[in-house]
């Protein structure tokens, strides 16, 4: 007996190629052309139009939570892209959208890695969270003071002078460094990669307002830290350390000399 043909429905076929979004709790990183995705942008009218002092949001453990927090950041913060939105029910309320998004600054923290037996560590955890967060977001502000104010008091009540006593003293600060900006998940930190005519120390791409970073280390070994950051950042320049994050799309290039001495640093803005 011949089998009857089936057709299936070109829109079926397409939505079939698409993957679940397991793990995915970042907007900016939802590509909806390859991931599914169910539009809650109605959540940020309601919040809006209803407001009140605090919203609680209570729901079971991978009901999308994060995703829904990071969907109000990515709309409300400055630098938002409409472009993210364009499609969804949220891009319909032209005149909210015009009122409302990319107006504000935003704090947002997590508390994933708030943990305590007690009520005192439990916020010692969270004071070192929002040190952290402070330390991140000055970079983004292109404010070397702040930076250098948070980075000193972290070498200072972290670290030993025999941890610098390799050689390789440069390692040991970028290392340090390299963690703290890791903190961001949303951010993309690379760690020496070639960029231009050789290899930055470290790279940063933030989805914000598509913004690249450029940090170049050193190791003041005389203690003039003035001119170590210089040097730094002279090197960034020779050698066009930002040639890759324009490549790869960075429309604003923020360029730092960051220089290090024992227990002290040193920042400067390029």
């Amino acid at each position: 007996m011949q089998q009857p043909e089936i057709s299936i429905h070109p829109l079926i076929g397409r939505l079939r190629k698409k993957k679940l979004p397991i793990g995915i709790d970042i907007f900016e990183k939802l590509d909806r052309e390859e991931f599914y995705y169910v539009d809650k942008t109605g959540m940020i009218e309601d919040l809006i139009q209803n407001r009140s002092e605090v919203n609680l949001f209570t729901r079971p453990r991978r009901f999308g939570k994060s995703l829904n927090m990071s969907t109000m950041k990515a709309f409300f913060e400055i630098g938002a892209s409409p472009a993210l939105f364009k499609g969804l029910k949220i891009s319909e309320r032209k005149e909210l959208c015009e009122k409302y998004m990319g107006q504000f600054p935003v704090i947002s923290i997590s508390l994933k890695s708030v943990e305590g037996l007690s009520f005192t560590a439990a916020g010692d955890a969270l004071k070192t969270v929002i040190g952290t967060e402070a330390f991140c977001e000055a970079f983004l502000e292109q404010n070397p003071e702040k930076i250098e104010e948070i980075f000193s008091d972290y070498l200072w009540n972290t670290i030993s002078i025999r941890d610098t006593a390799s050689s390789k003293k440069e390692n040991f600060y970028h290392g340090i460094l390299l963690g703290l900006l890791g903190y961001k998940f949303n951010w993309l930190v690379k760690s020496n990669a070639e960029s231009g005519f050789g290899y930055s120390d470290i790279l940063v791409e933030v989805p914000k307002n598509r913004t690249g970073i450029v940090i170049e280390l050193k190791y003041a070994e005389d203690g003039n830290m003035d001119a170590a950051c210089e040097k730094a950042l002279q090197q960034i320049e020779d050698r066009d350390y930002a040639a890759k994050l324009k490549d790869d799309g960075m429309r604003n290039i923020i360029k730092y000399g960051i220089a290090c001495y024992k227990n002290n640093c040193k920042v400067m803005l390029g």
